[in-house]
């Protein structure tokens, strides 16, 4: 799964109205190759989604998971631009 739609399930999931305590304990279970980095990574990514406001219109809804997804593309396309210009 790529960095951009993990922030996007993330944050649907906020949107949705999941609790904090639900989403870490999912980053808790990852298994495989890696599965600390990405845990840690996701850890994050709910901490920075709990402190975007929750909507519940369905457009603003939308509009709030397409904007933290887009965040987090652009923050790896900045960081490989650096590692591989």
């Amino acid at each position: 799964m790529s960095i951009s739609k993990m922030a996007e399930v993330i944050m649907w999931a906020r949107q949705e109205g999941y609790s904090s305590a639900e989403m870490i304990a999912l980053t808790e279970r990852l298994e495989g190759r890696n599965a600390d980095l990405f845990s840690k990574l996701m850890e994050g990514m709910v901490i920075n989604a709990f402190g975007i406001q929750r909507h519940f219109s369905d457009e603003y809804k939308e509009q709030e998971i397409e904007e933290f997804k887009s965040q987090y593309y652009i923050k790896c396309y900045q960081s490989a631009s650096k590692h591989y210009p």
